[in-house]
């Protein structure tokens, strides 16, 4: 057989599987809508709300004579069970403290770190903060927090003035590439991240609707697909018992302790964590930080190793907030296991405890003394 006919074929045999694979594709998604495969919150949606609630922010200063709280924070800071959240905790321990007028604006999101916030740094200094109250999650080193929660989408909206800078960082860590980043930007800067957004929710679902086929080829043969992996596989946790509110040894040691053993003062998450503390302070920001508490008596309990290595790395973070004139708390063993709602670091908020107003009392002081640095800034430099 000669060369050109090899080829042909070759040709003929590629395009052949390119339009079945089109075809396909196209079959899916036109089922999307018939199925009723809903629209998933995604990366990128979550850059985008980010960026539009930061613009939202930034447009409406605070009144007259009153200061404002700027709250960064994962879930944490957001989510309450069986009350209010932290915002609203800290608010109120504010206007016991303090006879001026303040606000606390939260740009909290769930899983969001100081890789997200280093993206918008530019942007927050906009939005008018007295104060920026800024947590620190340990659980920003774990693999799995990294691999579900980075959103790289986020620096579809840098400065390009700091591309520079941004390509200098090690951003490879996070899971980001050069070109994706210039893509993003590129995206954002051409107005084309409306159609961007579109086409990532429609992958999305459309592995959601991949994944609803799978389940049920699976019921109606079991002899050829039982046993085998799902298509977007979620990684199980492993809990004490069938309550699910609290990780066993192993999941403990593998999200809190085995990610600290080898980091320094120059591991990723600090030297973007520094930056954007750099970026703040440069603006004349103050910053109150604090470290996540994490359920070390339940830890404790399960016979969990190393923990110091937890205090070393709130040790580490608040070294570097000193560094850079700000304040720093350390609480990640602040709270008892009862203040814990959930296996994976949320609190109560209820009545009987109410561990986010444990966190609040704590910050207040130290949120006060800030806001009163920054008032006697202010009026030495009109």
């Amino acid at each position: 057989m000669g060369a050109g006919k090899v080829i042909s074929r070759f040709a003929l045999s590629s395009t052949g599987f390119l339009v079945g694979c089109v075809a396909v594709v196209w079959l899916i998604v036109s089922s999307l809508d018939r199925y009723a495969v809903p629209y998933t919150y995604t990366a990128l949606d979550m850059a985008t709300t980010m960026a539009e609630r930061i613009s939202f922010v930034a447009a409406l200063p605070p009144p007259p004579d009153t200061q404002r709280v700027i709250m960064l924070g994962d879930s944490t800071v957001i989510q309450a069970a069986g009350g209010r959240a932290l915002p609203e905790q800290l608010h109120e321990e504010l206007l016991r403290l303090r006879p001026q007028a303040v606000e606390v604006q939260h740009l909290a999101d769930f899983g969001i770190s100081a890789f997200e916030y280093y993206a918008f740094a530019e942007k927050l200094t906009r939005t008018h903060p007295g104060v920026v109250v800024l947590a620190f999650n340990p659980r920003a080193f774990f693999d799995g927090w990294r691999s579900q929660w980075s959103r790289k989408e986020a620096y579809g909206w840098i400065e390009a003035t700091r591309l520079p800078e941004v390509i200098s960082k090690p951003l490879h860590w996070f899971g980001m590439t050069l070109d994706q980043l210039l893509f993003y930007k590129l995206a954002v800067a051409t107005g084309c991240n409306r159609l961007w957004r579109m086409m990532r929710a429609e992958q999305v679902r459309t592995g959601d609707g991949l994944e609803r086929f799978r389940k049920w080829a699976q019921t109606q043969a079991p002899q050829w697909l039982g046993g085998r992996g799902t298509a977007l596989p979620i990684p199980a946790a492993g809990f004490t018992d069938n309550t699910n509110t609290r990780l066993n040894k192993e999941a403990l040691t593998e999200r809190y302790i085995d990610p600290l053993r080898h980091i320094s003062a120059d591991h990723p998450v600090f030297e973007l964590f520094g930056s954007f503390l750099r970026i703040l302070r440069a603006d004349g920001i103050p910053v109150v930080a604090y470290i996540v508490p994490v359920d070390v008596e339940h830890m404790r309990r399960m016979g969990v190793e190393d923990l110091h290595l937890l205090e070393r790395a709130g040790s580490l973070a608040c070294t570097i907030v000193r560094d850079h004139g700000s304040a720093c708390l350390d609480l990640h063993d602040a709270l008892p296991d009862a203040a814990f709602s959930d296996a994976f670091g949320h609190y109560h908020a209820g009545p009987d405890m109410n561990g986010i107003g444990l966190i609040a009392r704590r910050l207040a002081p130290e949120v006060s003394r800030a806001l009163d640095q920054r008032v006697e800034a202010l009026a030495g430099h009109p």
